[in-house]
């Protein structure tokens, strides 16, 4: 409201382009086609419902669809690590044309918090919340960093013990497919 009219237009012009664009980026995941194939060996640990809703291909395999729905299921009871890795790589590089929607937002972002007098979108955005600035989050990340690391770290070799174990392999790693 304190803007001159003429700053307040573009302001409401670049707000209405962060919408359309938030649109278009909804849309391409929604759009989303992406699958992978996995064997019937692979599909042994996946509950039974969730295989019946699989299209069965003519060559034996599975097609999973990669989504918001399947990601779940799949994830936490696949126990094939290589379908889960292709799943979880297949699940991270969905939606591949949202890299040029996410390059434009930010920078209409960029322009808003400019427009209003703040140096950066996390500026504005943090001006009137508890932390106030992007330093004070930054130290505040940094303090639980430190604080919480140590037993992170050894969260993650007893579940690469574990998985060693179940696996037979002692060089097992926890992988970011395995978390789930």
């Amino acid at each position: 409201a304190g803007l001159s009219a003429p700053k307040r237009k573009s302001f409401v012009a670049l707000s209405n382009q962060l919408t359309d664009l938030g649109s278009k980026w909804q849309q391409t995941l929604n759009n989303d086609a992406t699958t992978i194939a996995i064997t019937a060996e692979q599909t042994r640990s996946l509950p039974s419902g969730f295989v019946k809703a699989l299209t069965h291909n003519p060559d034996g395999t599975y097609t999973v669809k990669v989504n918001e729905s399947t990601v779940t299921p799949f994830l936490e009871n696949e126990r094939d690590a290589a379908a889960r890795k292709t799943y979880y790589i297949a699940y991270s590089n969905r939606a591949i044309g949202n890299v040029a929607v996410l390059e434009s937002a930010i920078g209409v972002r960029y322009q808003s918090a400019r427009l209003l007098g703040y140096d950066s979108w996390a500026a504005y955005r943090l001006a009137d919340r508890m932390a106030k600035t992007p330093e004070r989050v930054l130290t505040f990340e940094r303090s639980l960093d430190a604080k919480l690391m140590p037993q992170a770290k050894r969260d993650l070799a007893g579940l690469a013990q574990l998985k060693a174990k179940d696996t037979g392999d002692p060089n097992a790693s926890i992988e970011p497919w395995d978390v789930s």
